[in-house]
This record gives C-alpha cells, structure tokens and sequence, in this order.
C-alpha cells in the first residue's frame, strides 16, 4: 500500500482492468458525536454485487449514509453507468447523477449528494463544505504499488447540511460545524486479493488530527499511523505497532475488535500510544463495521471519531452476493427500464 499526501494527488488516476478502483471518501461528525454523514464516490465499486459478479464491467457509484446518536437514519447506495459520470485527471472534480465532490481554487471542497433511499419516495440530500487552514500540498507523486491511500484532506474546516424527505415532506433538516475528513483509496485489481482485513479509523483532536489504517493477515500488509496539524501538514509515525483487543463475533458472524491500540513515535511531537474504543456500530454488514469510536492520547481522552473494519476477503465469496443486493438502488436496471 501506497502512502500519498496533499490534493494535488487527489485526482482521478483513470485505473482500469477486471477490478480497479477509485473512492473519493468525506465524512463529518459533530464534536458530541451526535450527528454524522459519509460519502463515497466511486469509479470501479469494490463492495458492489454487480461489479464483483462482473469485474471486468467497471460502474460509477455513490454511498451516502446519515447518523443520528449512532442509528443510521438514512442510506443510499447507488450504481450507474460509468459514462453516466465524468472524473477529472488534473483536478478534484467527480460528478454522476445526483452526487459530485469538487475541490475549487481556493481549496474549498464540496461533496453533495442527493439520491433517493429506496424504493419508495425517501431521499437524502447531504452537502459537506470543507476549507483547508492552509493550502500546503506535496507535489503530484507517481504510483509505484497496486494499491494506494491518498490522504487529501484529512483535516478541514467544515460545514455539514443534511436534508431528509418522505414524499414532498421535509422530517430532517439540520445544519452543524465541525472537522472533517477527506482521503482517497485506489487500486489496479480487486481488493481482495491482496487484503484480508481492513482496520481504519480517525479522530480530530483541537491540535490535530490522528488517522490509521491496518491491513492485518494480509499479502499487502499495511500499519499506518498520520499525525495531521492544524495546518493540514500530514507527517507519519515510526515504528508503528497496532494491535487490536476485546474481540467479538457479530450477528452477521464478522470477528472484530472493540478496542485498537496504536503505539509510535510522531516526527513532531514523540512517541505516544493512542486507543480507538470501537463503542457503537453504526452500520453492519455481513463484510462491513462502521463505528463512532471513543479516542484516548496518552490515556486522556481526546474525543469522539469514526472507525471502520472490513472483511476484505468475504468480498469475494459469491453467498454474501445477495446480502450486499438488500440496499442497493440499481439505476443501471432504471436505465434499461
């Protein structure tokens, strides 16, 4: 797994062949952990029933979920035809049909979706608006892995607006500012070849940011750790350790951990050990755990964050196929219609 920092590398690569993939990844979460949104557009879509049945038949996509004192109350998770969507190679800018993220010239990142939820007439409209301190960017970096990890914007001034509709009427609407978080994962063929699982979490503290991501039991075996200041500078840690505690077997029989430890040295500031509390779980899925985590920093606690674990390697098991169909809004079969 490839490492790569700034906007500049943020984007699209244009990667094809049975497989490839690209996500543009945003998310916000209100400082008491109450409110949270996450998107995803994609080129190529790793956790699609039709994409993984068919890899070499690469489709545009986008997820959005909505959280409310960690209930997930809205869900989106659409595909579409790839020509339906147009990615920019020498700036940020990704559109499909109800979805986009565009950064301007200001460095000022938009993510706005709107997609219906299901079958019936409940939508969800999010837009994210997220501002960089500073606008620092390494320069554009060459890809030398088959995987990689961009983290573009992993910390910026945001504004979050989430929208819900039943019909023509409005039950949600509610505005908030935080820190968000904007990163970017691509790869030349399927994940699941080269991972079995996939650790990743993040949380912003009021002088800076921690991320991770961990690919234990893996071919391509990654342990990561970013320390991102205040003025969006990403520096990784040394001698990164992370191990992970408290496991547990869910519902849908995934074997995760409660509770991931992260111990290193950061260029800046020394070594630390930090501790993610995976303490709700805001989305299940036979593959897939997504978490508002509890975050410690040298046994303080620092605040609330997200956090996620993926079975990568369920991915490619055809029986979980029409678990991953249950909520997917199919505008491929719209378009045939």
């Amino acid at each position: 797994m490839q490492v790569i920092t700034g906007i500049r590398n943020d984007g699209c690569h244009y990667l094809d062949g049975p497989g490839a993939y690209e996500w543009w990844y945003a998310d916000a979460l209100s400082d008491d952990g109450e409110w949270g949104v996450v998107i995803i557009l994609f080129r190529g879509m790793p956790m699609s029933p039709t994409y993984l049945d068919d890899p070499e038949h690469m489709l545009a996509g986008c997820a959005v979920s909505v959280y409310h004192n960690g209930v997930r109350l809205a869900f989106s998770f659409t595909e579409q035809p790839l020509e339906s969507a147009s990615y920019a190679r020498d700036e940020v800018r990704v559109q499909m049909d109800g979805a986009s993220i565009v950064v301007d010239e200001t460095g000022l990142l938009t993510a706005c979706v709107d997609m219906p939820c299901d079958t019936d007439e409940r939508r969800v409209a999010v837009t994210l608006r997220g501002q960089p301190t500073r606008c620092i960017d390494p320069l554009p970096a060459d890809l030398s892995d088959k995987h990689a990890w961009v983290l573009a914007r992993p910390r910026m001034q945001t504004t979050a607006s989430i929208q819900l509709m039943e019909g023509s009427t409005v039950v949600v609407d509610h505005t908030f500012e935080t820190t968000g978080y904007h990163d970017h994962n691509l790869g030349v063929r399927a994940m699941h070849h080269d991972f079995a699982g996939w650790y990743w979490g993040r949380v912003h503290c009021q002088d800076r940011t921690i991320v991770f991501l961990s690919t234990p039991r893996s071919g391509d075996t990654t342990h990561e750790v970013y320390e991102i200041d205040v003025d969006g500078v990403a520096k990784a840690w040394h001698d990164v350790e992370i191990t992970y505690g408290k496991t547990f077997i869910t519902a849908m029989g995934l074997l995760c951990s409660r509770h991931i430890r992260l111990r290193g040295i950061s260029p800046t500031t020394g070594p630390h050990e930090v501790s993610c509390t995976n303490s709700i779980a805001c989305e299940d899925s036979p593959f897939y755990q997504r978490y508002i985590s509890d975050w410690f920093i040298d046994g303080t606690a620092v605040g609330k964050g997200m956090s996620e674990y993926m079975n990568v390697a369920r991915m490619k098991s055809a029986w979980i196929r029409p678990f991953l169909r249950l909520p997917l809004i199919n505008i491929l079969s719209q378009v045939e219609r």
